[in-house]
């Protein structure tokens, strides 16, 4: 087989190659085929996982006689030269074979080998294989609940073990491809794939879409039911995702908005509370082909991937890696507990907490009390963050250790901390209790709470959350403290407590009355007929940062506390009514200041409306702007929630212009919503489109700001089986 390679220099001073942009940096990115033995002209390579070191590769092919897909192992000599692949045959032939054996993942310790393979049945499940010497074991069915009887495939075990990322086959969106089999039924079976995302934009793709899962082990030591991955990932249409070795970077593949047409490689990483960043996409190697399962082995800067070769998919490699692609960097920190008076060590339970962009710490691990009677500690930290190391021990004051491992540029394996951690005993202590209340409502508020032992110089709590406004510590006597109180919405609180005017055993306790510099909104949700109050669900977007939040009104009020110098999208539904959108701003308004709003929601009855003023068209046009994506997401809802109702689409017009054309321009109008719901999923035959041109204004077109009003969408209900 006649070796070829495949390479180009992406260079940065070359903005443009091919439509990819990127980013201004110094380096030099050699994209390279790697080759023979691995890639081959009439066969396929595909989806490449490395063993930590990256020595060892195993991938999927059809290169056989049945032109199955099968698994192939290979290993990299000295020369850097890859060994001739070989047929995994215990994983390959058990139970007679299997027509697909596909997507395979590799453990940390390279003894475990996770894929997908349909053995019995059509339907393609997860199995692993346990190494025994040179040997693969039989495939073992990794079970319920991340086996299904729905497609899983492609798993990526987590270096920990402790997590598997997976994909399942995603329905939602789907429209059958009727046009494609008319025209020929043996082939273009594929459906289109219509999609909204959180932020309102809409995906299309004629193929299969997934949803992307991970599922993780209990302390049991089985696995949980698989959760899908939040909406940052989730937002488009996705497939194949690869968990790095750092256990915290995520590269999947995706069609999205802003993608170059195919599947994308994309990254995303964990932080340390959990939440994953958004995607950021790999434009540096990405093509109009499909880009695919990329893998990073630990010990090298060097990237494996799939994408389109000369003829078919094959395996290629990227060297060096951007920055953003870096693994992540730990420091194991180490330390000793002991008794401030004896010395001794003593047996405690450390709590790590990381100090977040609010500069507030939040928890991200807690470790198990140590058992060892020397006291010792250790925990593995990623860089690039402050950490705080809250100890605490039966008997003993709590007390704040803080280690600072926000330079990521440091490459230190090891951090222990110079001086022993020292407890003081707790036998002439005192408690601080404190209740923190709203000083108008007298409602509770999670804040946080600093105390700081002035009379040492000793923190004592750093940041530590007052959950329903309860906090409590226990402090020593013939000391003085400053306690800090903050919460989002409140003004800051410092106080004093001096322990050596209290009795011996005696408690501090205290309410502290926050007040609040936020702006509350208090919102009251009626019918519009009978005005009387509707329990309802609000849910709303602070358009700033994006965080959304949904509540359920108490006997149809609600009070929400709004950021200031904000603006915020309402969304008011309740059962058998039309939703309500609206939005407020705080940008004009004094710190304190309340708004008061009553929103009135239509009963989903005959011959009811609803204007939807976020539909938008270009001037002149029938196509949707994008901006109107997320108010036909929300009518999309309300069909699905109301699966009695048939509306009619209706498109309006001011009155510029010719009638006959604003009239036919309408209709336009008025079929691309209704192409557009159908696209998403709602039966045809339960909306109707017409067009009414300028026949039927709101009001006189006598102002620009009237005509506006005139310019516009409405639904009605013109069928249900609703009785009010």
């Amino acid at each position: 087989m006649k070796q070829y390679l495949q390479t180009w220099y992406l260079i940065t001073t070359l903005a443009l190659l091919g439509g990819m942009q990127l980013q201004a940096q110094d380096k030099n990115y050699q994209v390279s085929n790697i080759g023979d033995p691995i890639n081959t002209k009439r066969y396929v390579e595909y989806a490449p996982t490395l063993s930590t070191n990256g020595k060892t590769l195993i991938f999927q092919s059809n290169n056989n006689e049945e032109r199955h897909w099968k698994l192939y192992e290979s290993t990299l000599n000295d020369e850097g030269k890859w060994s001739p692949p070989q047929a995994l045959s215990s994983i390959n032939n058990y139970q007679g074979g299997a027509h697909y054996v596909a997507g395979p993942s590799l453990s940390k310790n390279a003894d475990t080998l996770y894929f997908c393979a349909s053995y019995t049945t059509d339907n393609r499940d997860i199995y692993y294989a346990i190494k025994n010497g040179n040997t693969w074991g039989e495939p073992i069915s990794i079970g319920s609940p991340v086996n299904s009887d729905q497609y899983e495939g492609f798993p990526s075990i987590a270096a920990d073990g402790m997590s598997l990322y997976f994909m399942r086959r995603d329905t939602t969106g789907e429209v059958k491809n009727y046009k494609a089999k008319r025209k020929n039924p043996l082939k273009n079976k594929d459906p289109y794939h219509i999609k909204v995302g959180e932020d309102g934009k809409i995906t299309k793709y004629k193929g299969i879409c997934y949803v992307l899962y991970v599922s993780r082990k209990g302390t049991n030591g089985t696995w949980q039911t698989p959760e899908a991955l939040p909406n940052v990932i989730n937002n488009g249409c996705e497939k194949c995702p690869r968990i790095m070795p750092d256990n915290a970077t995520l590269i999947f593949s995706s069609i999205r908005k802003g993608g170059k047409g195919n599947f994308d490689l994309y990254v995303s990483t964990l932080d340390l509370t959990g939440k994953w960043t958004m995607p950021k996409a790999l434009d540096f190697i990405n093509t109009s082909k499909k880009d695919q399962l990329a893998t990073i082995p630990l010990s090298s800067n060097v990237m494996y991937f799939n994408t389109k070769g000369r003829r078919n998919a094959d395996i290629f490699k990227v060297t060096p890696l951007p920055d953003y692609l870096q693994l992540q960097k730990f420091t194991r920190v180490e330390g000793k507990v002991i008794d401030s008076l004896t010395k001794k060590p003593v047996e405690a339970k450390v709590s790590i907490l990381v100090k977040d962009s609010a500069n507030q710490n939040t928890p991200v691990q807690a470790v198990s009390s140590f058992k060892e009677k020397d006291g010792k500690f250790a925990a593995k930290l990623r860089r690039g963050y402050k950490y705080a190391l809250e100890i605490k021990a039966k008997n003993y004051l709590p007390l704040i250790r803080e280690v600072d491992l926000s330079d990521n540029t440091v490459d230190d394996s090891l951090k222990k901390l110079d001086n022993h951690i020292a407890l003081p005993p707790a036998h002439l202590s005192h408690s601080i209790r404190l209740t923190i209340v709203n000083k108008e409502t007298n409602e509770p508020v999670e804040a946080h709470v600093k105390v700081i032992n002035t009379s040492k110089n000793r923190i004592v709590t750093l940041n530590t959350v007052a959950i329903d406004g309860k906090y409590s510590t226990a402090v020593e006597s013939q000391s003085e403290y400053t306690v800090e109180i903050t919460a989002l919405g409140y003004d800051f609180f410092q106080g004093k407590v001096d322990t050596r005017k209290l009795l011996r055993g005696q408690d501090y306790i205290a309410t502290i009355s926050l007040k609040s510099n936020a702006n509350k909104l208090l919102l009251t949700i009626v019918d519009k007929e009978t005005g009387k109050n509707l329990s309802s669900l609000v849910k709303y977007t602070n358009l700033n940062n994006n965080r959304t939040t949904t509540k359920a009104t108490k006997e149809g009020k609600l009070t929400v506390f709004l950021n200031r110098d904000s603006k915020y999208a309402f969304e008011a539904n309740a059962k058998g009514y039309f939703f309500q959108s609206f939005e407020v701003k705080t940008d004009t308004l004094k710190p304190g200041d309340v708004i008061k709003l009553t929103v009135a929601l239509e009963v989903l009855k005959m011959n009811a409306k609803i204007v939807l003023s976020h539909i938008n068209f270009a001037s002149g046009s029938s196509k949707l702007d994008e901006d109107s994506y997320v108010e036909l997401a929300k009518v999309v809802q309300l069909m699905e929630n109301n699966r009695d109702i048939k509306l009619e689409i209706s498109a309006h017009t001011d009155n510029v212009g010719v009638y006959a054309r604003n009239m036919r321009l309408s209709r336009q109008r008025a079929q691309s919503v209704f192409t557009y719901l159908i696209k998403t999923g709602v039966d045809k035959k339960r909306l109707v489109s017409k067009g009414y041109g300028s026949a039927r204004p709101l009001v006189p077109n006598t102002s620009k700001k009237n005509k506006a009003k005139n310019r516009r969408v409405e639904f009605k209900v013109i069928g249900t089986s609703t009785k009010k």
